[in-house]
This record gives structure tokens, C-alpha cells and sequence, in this order.
């Protein structure tokens, strides 16, 4: 019988019931492939412009529908399913904490801080839009 899924990852060839060198190959090839110094050099290289004119990257969606239960592995369903409704209360108010943090942010680097929270008068009127609209 064929252990594999037929889908792929950001970890390679998806395995329906990994054994330990099948888990250790995957995590492996994401050390590689994710943390090496070529890959992050490059967005450390970014971070000064970054604060200069700070710019959002770009998320690629998630397409829940592709998501199948047998690539759920270690955990509960119903787990997995908590820890995404949880992330999503957490983000889905992001206009409120980005307009907290920008109030953190403002006396040490008002640049980050209008590019986390937008611009907001003192009437509290909102004058230019933060990452809570991008």
C-alpha cells in the first residue's frame, strides 16, 4: 500500500502515517530550505529599508477547501480546528491592536508606527489607512 498522499508541501511529498526518518527527512528539508543563510540574509537585508519605507509582503491565500484531514497529522481534528478558530478571533480585530501598537510605536519610531497603524488625527478621525486595510 502507497503511504503517500499524492500532495505536496512546503515539506515535500505529504505521508499519511510518517514514520520517524519520514518526519525527520520533511523537517530537514524545511530547515533547509527555510532557515538557511541565503534565505534569510535576504529578508535581513530588506529590514533597513524596511524602516525607511516600510512596504507589507505579500500573503499568498490559504485555500481551506484543499486542506484534507489526512494532512492533519499529531494532532486532533478538533484541535486543529481550535487553534484556527482561535488565530482567526486573535487577527480578525486586527484594527484595534494595529491602532494600540501604533500608539506604542509612535514615540520610538513614528515611521514603523503610521506603517502599523496609518495616520490618525487628534480627534482620532482616521487620516491615512495602516496594515489593518492592506
Amino acid at each position: 500500500m502507497n503511504n503517500y498522499a499524492d500532495i505536496r508541501d512546503l515539506a515535500g511529498e505529504v505521508c499519511l502515517n510518517p514514520n520517524f526518518f519520514q518526519i525527520k527527512n520533511r523537517v530537514s528539508y524545511l530547515v533547509k530550505n527555510y532557515l538557511d543563510s541565503e534565505y534569510l540574509s535576504d529578508r535581513l537585508e530588506d529590514l533597513p529599508i524596511q524602516f525607511i519605507n516600510p512596504q507589507p509582503r505579500p500573503w499568498q491565500p490559504i485555500h481551506w477547501q484543499n486542506i484534507n484531514q489526512s494532512q492533519i497529522i499529531g494532532l486532533d481534528l478538533e484541535v486543529f480546528l481550535a487553534i484556527i478558530q482561535g488565530s482567526l478571533d486573535t487577527e480578525a480585530p486586527i484594527r484595534n491592536y494595529t491602532h494600540t501598537s501604533r500608539q506604542y510605536i509612535e514615540q520610538i519610531h513614528p515611521t514603523m508606527a503610521r506603517f502599523v497603524g496609518g495616520k490618525v488625527a487628534e480627534d482620532n478621525r482616521m487620516l491615512e489607512l495602516g496594515l489593518s486595510f492592506f
